[in-house]
């Protein structure tokens, strides 16, 4: 069985950070900037079973920024993840957790 959380996921995608397309699985997908800087974290992540934190993504988001962004970080993550996922379905992926999940295997592992 495997474990919906540290699954290899790299084997019929293909991420490309520069040009922020995620391919594969009969499909393609451009993220905006910040998508891609939290996905390319996520992704990283993806088979070490280590999840990105509201406050990682939040300071990923707004490294930039002199202000270091609004206040409330669980806000930024929920914006973020909201955006994110729905570009992540064609692809049968999730966030949960701050982590990047494979649906199939989610399915098949349950």
């Amino acid at each position: 069985m495997t474990c919906p959380y540290c699954q290899n996921l790299a084997g019929d995608l293909t991420w490309d950070a520069e040009a922020r397309i995620l391919i594969g699985r009969g499909a393609s997908v451009r993220l905006s900037r910040l998508q891609a800087k939290v996905f390319d974290l996520l992704w990283s992540r993806r088979n070490r079973g280590i999840s990105l934190s509201a406050r990682e993504m939040m300071d990923l988001v707004y490294a930039d920024d002199p202000s270091g962004g609004p206040e409330s970080e669980n806000i930024v993550s929920v914006v973020i993840a909201t955006h994110l996922k729905p570009k992540l379905t064609a692809f049968n992926l999730t966030i949960e957790r701050g982590r990047l999940i494979d649906l199939g295997e989610k399915r098949d592992a349950a």
